[in-house]
């Protein structure tokens, strides 16, 4: 059968807006209302010979608030549930149409009260307009409700008017006629206002839920690219790894120069794909929301001194000229932030500016105070950046003055990956260039990472020695490998021997004999068993405490560092570079 939602108009809406517009209809009737206004009405308007008719009337009067409040009661429970099927919605409407009936029934039959030239017909008139109009501003019903109510109600209204006002009832009866017509068109322009309100607001939820699915399935896309990352990270730094040990010890055992060429060819191709591949990774992570900011202190003054001498080396290398500037009220400052992103955000921005800059120009590395916040600059004499430029060179892999993609001049992330963390770092990065006029990068710092007036810290640093003095320490040393990958253990192995370490490779720790009492230890973290490496390395180190151990993994994540950190362990991110490792061995064994 047809529902009465074709007189409502409902059938331009969808199912739910249907439901919503009959909830709100429902919820803005006040039944109690209409009862009240009868008592008023008849207490101020009804004659003493009315008796019986006002009687008849309250009793009409109560008996619609009764079914006004049971249709109220039992509907506003029955229209909150979900996806209530079109039977249910068109009872409530034909409830609704039943409940405007009997209302207007009453209302309509008030202007049997009024009587000829009584002062009351006014108040009376004025009573039921009122009523109409109130129903017109709070019935989203639609035009069933009201176009049943208002029909019934006019008819009734103006039945007794031409004994009442014998002279000007038809007037009177047109007036009443056009004033529920008005009523209507008011009662429709609302329901059409809330039914687009109701739209709007769906539409807006829809996007919402779209919205937050799309964040979902981007957050569940990066916890995947993480994942994936993190096997493919320790699986592809295996190799390499392996490629670098390897490399380095043929290089030892080379003597031809041919031979040493195409070895130095290999350990620099290896390099190249070691510094690529971890500067991948350590964008992904930047990127990812995963890092955790790890605060620590440290002397300005020294931190400045560390990166200008890491620096040199290249610098001269190039015949570029650098230097460092330190603000006077900055000498005695300590800085409180994460080291390791502020030193990579230095070393890239110097490496950057280093690449770009020809021999004989300068580049110069300033911490500078401003309003109280601590401010890095470095500035090169370099080519420039165009305006238009400037903002695409800190998107990944872009290079502006490397079209064939040179690798002496990097790949492209090292800006990507200054931008990255100086966001985790809360710090303004700013870029001033022009062409032929070279480049400014700054960083400022918040204002709570620095300190004025602090004690320096005073690192104390041992005399020189002799490089093969120290290396002739090594030899005769018995080196513990536990790493289950066998082609990192052979490439191991092989460095190791190479430099006379006496070495002891175990795959499984649990085999490790107690009674070894090695000197060193390489270790990896992701080892067969229950326990990884920094358990057992903690484990070892305690039983041997002459011994001096490091890990060495491609776990790279912040649980990990923070986990060897609070064991007081060294951990080196394969792939490792060989010199490094064999620095940090030399530096356990002094």
């Amino acid at each position: 059968m047809p529902a009465p939602y074709a007189l409502l108009n409902y059938q331009r809406y969808n199912q739910r807006t249907q439901q919503a517009l009959l909830a709100l209809g429902v919820s803005s009737l006040k039944p109690g209302l209409s009862l009240l206004l009868a008592v008023l009405l008849v207490v101020s308007c009804a004659q003493p010979f009315q008796y019986g008719l006002a009687v008849a009337w309250l009793s009409l009067a109560c008996t619609a608030t009764s079914l006004g409040f049971y249709y109220c009661h039992y509907w506003n429970k029955q229209l909150q549930q979900e996806n209530l099927p079109p039977a249910i919605l068109r009872r409530a409407e034909l409830w609704g149409c039943a409940y405007g009936a009997v209302v207007a029934t009453l209302w309509g039959s008030s202007s049997q009260f009024m009587h000829p030239d009584q002062v009351s017909n006014l108040m009376i008139a004025m009573i039921y307009f009122g009523v109409c109009a109130g129903a017109a501003a709070i019935s989203v019903l639609g035009m069933a409700h009201m176009g049943v109510g208002a029909v019934i109600g006019c008819l009734l209204f103006i039945q007794p008017l031409n004994e009442i006002f014998p002279h000007n009832w038809l007037w009177f009866s047109i007036m009443v006629g056009l004033y529920h017509i008005v009523i209507l068109m008011s009662s429709w322009q609302r329901h059409q206002i809330v039914a687009k309100n109701l739209l709007l607001a769906q539409e807006q939820e829809a996007l919402i839920h779209a919205q937050q699915r799309e964040a979902e399935r981007a957050n569940k896309a990066n916890q995947d690219k993480s994942a994936f990352l993190a096997a493919a990270s320790h699986d592809l730094r295996q190799p390499v790894h392996a490629v670098m040990l390897l490399g380095h010890a043929l290089q030892m055992k080379t003597r031809d120069e041919e031979s040493r060429i195409l070895v130095e060819q290999i350990i620099t191709a290896g390099k190249a794909l070691s510094d690529q591949f971890n500067s991948l990774m350590e964008l992904s992570r930047l990127e990812s929301g995963g890092y955790t900011l790890n605060i620590q202190s440290l002397a300005l003054a020294e931190f400045l001194r560390r990166k200008l001498q890491a620096q040199q080396e290249v610098a001269a290398s190039r015949g570029i000229a650098l230097s460092g500037r330190l603000d006077w009220r900055l000498a005695q400052a300590a800085l409180h932030s994460d080291i390791s992103l502020l030193n990579r955000i230095i070393d890239n921005l110097l490496d950057n500016a280093l690449k770009f800059s020809a021999a004989g120009s300068r580049v110069l590395l300033c911490a500078q105070l401003r309003r109280g916040q601590l401010r890095f600059a470095v500035l090169d004499q370099g080519s420039g950046i165009p305006l238009a430029e400037q903002e695409n060179v800190f998107l990944p892999h872009v290079q502006l003055q490397n079209p064939t993609r040179e690798r002496a001049r990097g790949i492209g992330l090292g800006l990507s990956i200054v931008k990255e963390a100086a966001l985790l770092l809360q710090a303004d990065l700013q870029l001033r260039s022009a062409p032929g006029r070279g480049s400014n990068f700054w960083l400022t710092l918040p204002a709570d990472m620095l300190t004025l007036h602090s004690v320096p810290l005073i690192t104390p640093r041992r005399a020189s020695m002799n490089q093969a003095d120290e290396l002739a320490r090594l030899r005769g040393k018995q080196l513990l490998i536990v790493e289950d990958d066998l082609m990192v253990a052979s490439a191991l192995r092989t460095w190791a021997e190479s430099w006379g370490m006496q070495v002891q490779h175990h795959a499984e720790p649990q085999k490790v004999p107690p009674q070894l009492a090695a000197d060193l230890v390489i270790c990896d973290i992701r080892l067969p068993g229950e326990n990884d490496g920094i358990y057992w390395l903690s484990q070892w180190l305690a039983d041997w405490p002459d011994a001096g151990g490091v890990l060495v993994s491609g776990e790279s994540g912040d649980a990990v560092q923070e986990r060897a950190e609070q064991e007081g362990l060294l951990l080196l991110a394969k792939p490792v570079d060989p010199d490094l490792l064999l620095q940090t061995l030399l530096s356990l064994k002094r």
